[in-house]
């Protein structure tokens, strides 16, 4: 009886104790929400950055628990990221200082940057292609620090306009940029300068002093035969001097070389601002392009161009004919050694003192030859290309190294062409080039300096025989080789103290009258690089010989000169031709020309 009492004991106790549990809360019950205990524990998550916009991937990174995500600095062209949010909106904002601990979908959020504007300044005169550009964010007002200075000669400024008419004024005050933009400038006349009714300026017994610094052969005398002229046609209101005596205060018209006046260009007038002042119109397509190039400093035209002297070969006629093996005149490098060659070797026998080619050693040879071998052998000292100044050679200076060779070979002791420059006692001029040639002591003579010796030359016609320099430097089918370096005269303006507007403009009015007029100056040995008067039936059908001379010196529009800079003239005559070529009349042997094609360059870089 004990023993059923204690197992019925036993069973209510176990009874009472369901009861109790049964009241509590089952953790296994479906009707029941799960605990956070439950979710499973990653060592690592995976984030996502979503871009945001169409057309972007994803960037999907893994991040351990516990960790926090990198604040990823994504890009978008045109936009800037505002930050990384937990929905697509933007609305709820992330926070990069949060440990992760699930993974994770980021969104980008971005804010549109604005547009950048480009404000174009037109200077808005003829004569002028100058614009200066400023770039803006759209929808801001232009700041004043950014507007360029506007000065003209004769004019006062009055403002930037929004049209070319200049009816509609921009106001820097309350104007913004919406878009790519273009201002126009508006001028008025300056007071201080007398001016007709019809807005010409008024000329009233107006002097104007012109300086000849380069009166080779008698220049000085045919521009004072052109300026009588002009001031019988502008009586009583311009009287134009000319002199060969320069003063600094008085003379602002000079007639000069190219390269002399660039090398203090910041010292002289524009050009163009000045035949604007004027209102005189300059006509580039009738000039010969190539043969201005050093008439224009920084893309501006400083100089207004006149004439060339151009170098260029005579031989004597019987020699030629002789010994020349082509049916034609030598026409290259190659072609020109050889007839060279087989000139001195069939006179040397009865002339030791033959020579196959003679030039004077002055800097009229260093200049003219070394420029004309390096030209056209497409190794050009420097070019202005893209605003700047450069020289490309390239690292090999191959080019270079050909050009020095090939000058070598003509002109110095041990050329194989049997040539000579004038040495030590024995300096060759053009003069003595032209009686060498005519005597037969010489096939060819080098003339460095047309412009002094075409008359000569003229008169000699009947024995000696005119070639241009063309190709006959090189052995190539470059661009350059039948370029020919010219010596160029020009008009430019200075800025003297003395000289008012009113005269700087008369100034300007002969300036162009003489450069319209320019065959006068033929007779001197300029060649015209206006082609209206180069080609004109004055100059092509004259019969005065030394103009005669002209149409056999080469193709103008062959003729060339460097790119106007301020160290030009120093870089053609004492870098290259005073410091480097003198040595290679010497030379017996080509060992130094990669040593010095590289010297050359250093030297032409240092002074661009």
């Amino acid at each position: 009886m004990k023993t059923k009492f204690k197992i019925l004991s036993t069973m209510a106790l176990f009874g009472t104790l369901v009861g109790i549990t049964a009241c509590g809360q089952n953790p296994t019950s479906s009707d029941s929400p799960a605990t956070s205990d439950t979710q499973e524990v990653k060592d690592e998550y995976t984030v996502t950055y979503d871009l945001n916009y169409e057309g972007s991937s994803p960037r999907v990174v893994t991040v351990k628990n516990g960790r926090r995500a990198t604040n990823w600095k994504a890009t978008r062209a045109g936009y800037t990221l505002d930050g990384w949010y937990l929905d697509k909106e933007g609305n709820v904002k992330f926070d990069f200082l949060e440990y992760v601990t699930s993974d994770l979908t980021l969104y980008a959020k971005w804010n549109k940057n604005a547009e950048k504007r480009t404000v174009t300044f037109n200077f808005n005169y003829d004569g002028i292609n100058e614009t200066a550009s400023i770039t803006i964010d759209e929808g801001n007002k232009i700041s004043t620090a950014l507007i360029p200075t506007c000065p003209r000669m004769g004019f006062e400024f009055e403002g930037w306009y929004k049209d070319q008419a200049c009816t509609q004024k921009w106001s820097f005050e309350t104007d913004v940029v919406n878009g790519d933009l273009t201002l126009y400038a508006k001028y008025k006349f300056d007071s201080s300068i007398a001016r007709n009714e019809d807005g010409s300026i008024k000329y009233e017994n107006t002097v104007v002093n012109v300086w000849v610094g380069c009166n080779f052969n008698g220049t000085k005398s045919h521009v004072e035969t052109l300026a009588k002229q002009f001031n019988k046609e502008h009586l009583g209101e311009i009287t134009v001097n000319v002199t060969t005596e320069l003063n600094q205060n008085t003379h602002s018209l000079r007639i000069q070389q190219t390269p002399g006046m660039n090398s203090t260009y910041s010292t002289y007038y524009t050009a163009s601002d000045v035949l604007d002042l004027a209102n005189i119109d300059f006509d580039k397509t009738d000039f010969y392009a190539n043969a201005i190039r050093e008439n224009y400093i920084n893309g501006k035209l400083y100089s207004l161009p006149l004439g060339g002297s151009i170098p260029y070969l005579v031989y004597n006629k019987e020699l030629m004919n002789k010994y020349n093996i082509y049916d034609h005149l030598p026409s290259n490098y190659t072609e020109f050694v050889t007839v060279l060659q087989k000139a001195y070797e069939g006179e040397v026998s009865s002339n030791s003192e033959f020579k196959s080619i003679v030039s004077n050693a002055s800097w009229t040879f260093k200049e003219c030859a070394s420029q004309t071998t390096f030209l056209q052998n497409d190794a050009e000292y420097y070019s202005y290309k893209n605003n700047e100044y450069v020289n490309e050679w390239g690292e090999d200076n191959k080019n270079a190294i050909t050009a020095l060779t090939n000058f070598a070979e003509l002109f110095s002791v041990g050329g194989k062409a049997h040539g000579q420059a004038g040495v030590n006692e024995n300096e060759w001029v053009d003069s003595a080039a032209i009686d060498n040639v005519e005597q037969k002591k010489s096939l060819i003579g080098l003339i460095n300096m047309g412009i002094a010796s075409n008359g000569t030359v003229a008169g000699k016609l009947n024995n000696i025989g005119v070639m241009p320099l063309s190709g006959l430097f090189a052995d190539n089918d470059k661009q350059n080789k039948n370029q020919i370096p010219m010596h160029q005269v020009g008009l430019e303006f200075y800025k003297a103290k003395d000289v008012s507007m009113t005269q700087i403009a008369a100034g300007a009015v002969f300036a162009d009258y003489l450069s319209k007029n320019s065959s006068s100056l033929t007779k001197a040995g300029w060649y015209p690089l206006r082609k209206s008067v180069a080609e004109s039936n004055e100059v092509k059908n004259s019969n005065v010989p030394a103009i005669k001379l002209l149409q056999s010196v080469g193709d103008p529009n062959n003729f060339r000169t460097l790119d106007g800079h301020s160290a030009e003239k120093s870089i053609i005559n004492t870098t290259v031709a005073e410091t480097y070529l003198p040595e290679v009349y010497y030379w017996e042997n080509m060992s130094s020309v990669e040593t010095m094609a590289d010297s050359i360059k250093s030297a032409i870089k240092g002074q661009l």
